[in-house]
């Protein structure tokens, strides 16, 4: 899976700006890395982004594309 949050300006760009980003990434995913089976979620507000959303390093989510749902499986607080 490959997420990626929302770039600096991306937020200020046109719905044709973002879209032709997405298609540049995805093309990266397939082709430079040669990723193209993995699931690609688009402009989500974690890390340096406004709002912010904390996403846990190696716990294990599920991602819905239909509902647009990114789930955490596991309690990030299970193994304190």
């Amino acid at each position: 899976m490959v997420l990626y949050a929302h770039f600096c300006s991306s937020k200020d760009y046109t719905e044709k700006e973002n879209q032709e980003l997405h298609r540049i990434i995805i093309s990266i995913v397939r082709d430079e890395f040669g990723a193209g089976h993995l699931p690609v979620m688009a402009n989500v507000d974690f890390g340096h982004t406004d709002p912010k959303f904390i996403l846990p390093l190696g716990v294990k989510v599920r991602m819905d594309p239909k509902t647009k749902c990114l789930s955490l499986l596991k309690s990030p607080f299970s193994n304190v």
